[in-house]
């Protein structure tokens, strides 16, 4: 196995193998490593042609449990995602503080930009009426939509694809509360309740060495191991 210029980064491929020496995989790991607190995989995703091996994709993951990314070939950042996470408790765990619907502030070097998930447009006409579901047929919802932010001064939310950059290299991170989801959220569960003081703070984002994660995962996804068959 190569070694990356990366300490800790291992090349998992070899010399392509002809098709009949492969295993069935879905998808195999060519490269991982970790940078701080940040563990990076790169993975190529395999299409199976009548017993022919293609590639589907190639993308490589970033988490840290404050931020989650991840880079598809190209270079190009498809999803930028983060875990709002409270205060560490006694064992040093941070877990998720916001629920799906909460409206939220977060803040980019002190700039502070609403945040919130909206859901996507149905995809029905609203001047058709359409026929009900047979009544033995299960429907399962589930929610369809974007994580989308709103600049200071500004009336329109914007995905949040529009400022992954400024993300990237921000210096501080940081999030709070606006409002609890209260129309989905029962306020009579304790669980539920927001936490003392919650108009005012801010919970840090740890993004040390995000840069360079990013970085190290779209050179792994264009390098040429990602093209190549494990043996």
């Amino acid at each position: 196995m190569a070694r990356c210029a990366i300490a800790g980064a291992v090349l998992m491929s070899s010399a392509a193998a002809l098709p009949q020496r492969v295993k069935v995989l879905d998808r195999f790991d060519f490269a991982r490593t970790r940078l701080g607190s940040f563990e990076l995989v790169a993975e190529t995703t395999i299409r199976w042609r009548h017993d022919i091996p293609m590639i589907d994709s190639v993308q490589c993951r970033g988490d840290n449990g404050d931020i989650r990314f991840v880079i598809e070939q190209g270079g190009r950042l498809v999803s930028l995602s983060f875990s709002f996470a409270g205060q560490p408790d006694e064992e040093g765990n941070r877990g998720s503080l916001a629920y799906l619907g909460d409206e939220l502030w977060l803040f980019v070097d002190g700039t502070r930009y609403e945040y919130r998930n909206i859901s996507a447009p149905t995809n029905r006409f609203s001047n058709f009426t359409y026929p009900e579901a047979p009544g033995d047929q299960i429907i399962v919802p589930v929610w369809r939509g974007y994580h989308a932010v709103r600049a200071p001064g500004s009336t329109t939310f914007i995905d949040i694809s529009r400022i992954y950059e400024d993300l990237v290299k921000a210096r501080r991170l940081e999030w709070g509360f606006k409002s609890r989801n209260w129309r989905e959220i029962d306020p009579n569960v304790p669980e539920n309740q927001l936490p003392n003081g919650w108009e005012s703070h801010r919970y840090p984002i740890n993004k040390k060495r995000l840069r360079e994660a990013v970085d190290w995962c779209s050179e792994q996804v264009g390098s040429d191991v990602s093209r190549q068959l494990p043996s």
